[in-house]
């Protein structure tokens, strides 16, 4: 199999796991010149990569998009220039991410599960008098309201927050795939979102609230609190992570279920929702990979020589899938206890501060459709749809129906 030419967020992205299962056996570590970049394909070596960033940085884990106009540069600027946690080393990581914590403590965390709980509810009320529905769109609006709703974020800007999001995410993930005139048209649409977040971290600063912005803007780490920039940029971190990535954990799980056919297994009681989902992200993770750049000149790594400012994408879906650790990778089986967790949420000091909040929704969610709709399945009607390619992976579109509308909650 030629790898020199690997791209997951392209032409491989089809055959993914598939090409990654030849690469772990016969070229774990290959350079792709398609991404000029090496891939790091096995679980162990992912692990020790992510864990070390003594050797190699995260300040290119999402590679900075170049060339844009000065509407979309707007944005990409205000994302790189206020320590985003993901993009930061120590010692600038270590005080964000000890902020970041603060706020998504396991106590914290439980304060938000009614109104998380209620907002899936709602939303499943919603789609219980059709006959067939968008798991994606679904997915998509739950994740959205419940992290505006833990951000302290009015839900009444919930229609301009999904453009904005859109927009971002062309900017960020996709911008090769536009042209100069469109990334204009989506720098001036999502301007305002900057706005809104600077204008929130100073109302909460100022005057604080039951929300995670307030937390947040309270946190002092040795005296040291964050700025009003430093603490709307934490805040669009999480509200882009947490929308993209957890809809598409859902979205992924709910098609996984329902072709293996455990959906009928998790309705009857046979199979532990908190089972399914966990299984769910590591067979398909919502998240492909992130990026690491060689911190010292002649780093060398498993009989391999890096040179200083090489970059290595870290593939999270191939580790997941790696033969050493799970017994039958390629297998969704909720049922059989897996020896290592699965790297859905990252490792290391950037592994996702918000994964809490994520499982929770992703619970909630599996748990509520289940018990509305026991008949679910997939629909003949259009096959899943593939989203804009990017880091996140999941569908578009997902059409499931069902035969039981209007079922009492």
């Amino acid at each position: 199999m030629e790898l020199a030419t690997f791209n997951p967020f392209g032409q491989d992205h089809k055959d993914l796991y598939r090409t990654l299962e030849w690469a772990r056996t016969h070229q774990p570590i290959f350079f792709s010149e398609a991404l000029d970049a090496w891939c790091i394909t096995r679980y162990d070596d992912v692990r020790e990569i992510a864990g070390d960033p003594q050797r190699f940085s995260s300040k290119s884990a999402i590679i900075r998009p170049t060339g844009l106009p000065p509407e979309a540069t707007k944005i990409v600027d205000f994302i790189w220039d206020n320590l985003p946690i993901t993009l930061t080393d120590a010692p600038e990581h270590r005080f964000v991410r000890r902020v970041a914590h603060a706020g998504f403590g396991a106590r914290t965390t439980r304060r938000y599960e009614d109104g998380v709980r209620a907002i899936i509810q709602e939303e499943v009320d919603t789609r219980s008098s059709v006959s067939e529905f968008d798991i994606a769109e679904f997915a998509h609006v739950i994740a959205l309201r419940s992290v505006l709703h833990v951000m302290g974020i009015d839900p009444e800007t919930m229609g301009k927050w999904s453009g904005w999001l859109a927009d971002i995410h062309s900017i960020m993930f996709g911008s090769h795939t536009h042209t100069s005139d469109e990334l204009v048209a989506s720098g001036k649409r999502c301007a305002p979102a900057i706005d809104y977040l600077i204008d929130l971290a100073d109302r909460r600063i100022a005057s604080p609230q039951d929300d995670l912005a307030s937390a947040w803007g309270a946190v002092a780490i040795d005296g040291q609190k964050l700025s009003r920039s430093q603490l709307a940029n934490l805040l669009f971190s999480f509200i882009v992570a947490g929308w993209e990535s957890t809809a598409d954990a859902l979205s992924n799980i709910v098609h996984t279920l329902l072709r293996t056919g455990k959906w009928n297994d998790l309705v009857s009681g046979q199979l532990d929702v908190e089972a399914a989902v966990q299984e769910g992200l590591r067979f398909d993770t919502s998240v492909i990979g992130t990026f690491r750049t060689v911190v010292h000149k002649d780093t060398e790594f498993r009989g391999i020589g890096f040179k200083q400012a090489d970059l290595l994408l870290l593939l999270y879906c191939s580790a997941n899938h790696d033969e050493v650790q799970y017994k039958v990778p390629e297998t969704y089986d909720p049922y059989c206890p897996r020896s290592q967790a699965a790297m859905a949420f990252g490792y290391g000091i950037h592994n996702c501060a918000g994964a809490p909040l994520a499982k929770m929704e992703l619970n909630f969610a599996i748990d509520l459709l289940a018990q509305r709709f026991p008949d679910l399945e997939l629909s003949g009607r259009l096959p899943p749809a593939p989203r804009q390619l990017s880091i996140f992976r999941g569908p578009q579109s997902l059409h499931v129906k069902t035969n039981s509308p209007g079922l009492p909650g």
